[in-house]
């Protein structure tokens, strides 16, 4: 009797989408060494291939994945058993989707900051009012300043402080 556990690990399903992702493809047909390594190295979880069955069993109930049991009768007539097939249902290409509009609104929101922030910088740094070569005298700022700093200003209106 096996038992599924409560709760799957959606670990093996970000491995899983993670595969599909790089071949370009909603399934994938690696084998259970394959996803026990994968997972290891992608999220630091260890299991062993029996912990890995009933969490692809609880998965496959739950409505994440589909699996697909390849086999064909050799020559003798004897059952050759074949990799696995992984179809990822629509739960998890939504889940996927999800995940990666989440990750570019994170990446979106960094980099309007560090951009903000480098034009802060290089404003302060290219400060045409400031003359280091001379002894602390100020000197009037070129006519195309004014013009550039209200460009800067505008530009960088929206982007939020660090």
């Amino acid at each position: 009797m096996t038992s599924l556990v409560q709760k799957p690990d959606l670990r093996i399903v970000q491995t899983l989408t993670g595969l599909a992702g790089h071949y370009g493809k909603e399934y994938v047909v690696p084998s259970q060494r394959t996803i026990v390594r994968l997972v290891k190295i992608h999220t630091g979880r260890s299991m062993s291939l029996r912990t890995l069955n009933r969490h692809l069993g609880a998965l496959e109930r739950d409505g994440w994945i589909q699996r697909l049991r390849r086999h064909k009768r050799g020559r003798t007539g004897k059952l050759e058993l074949h990799s696995t097939l992984y179809r990822l249902r629509r739960r998890a290409l939504a889940w996927l989707h999800g995940s990666a509009v989440a990750a570019a609104k994170i990446l979106r929101n960094f980099a309007q900051a560090v951009d903000s922030y480098a034009v802060t910088i290089t404003a302060q740094n290219t400060n045409p009012l400031f003359d280091s070569s001379s002894s602390g005298g100020r000197k009037p700022p070129p006519p195309e300043w004014n013009a550039l700093t209200r460009a800067l200003r505008a530009r960088h209106s929206k982007a939020k402080p660090l």
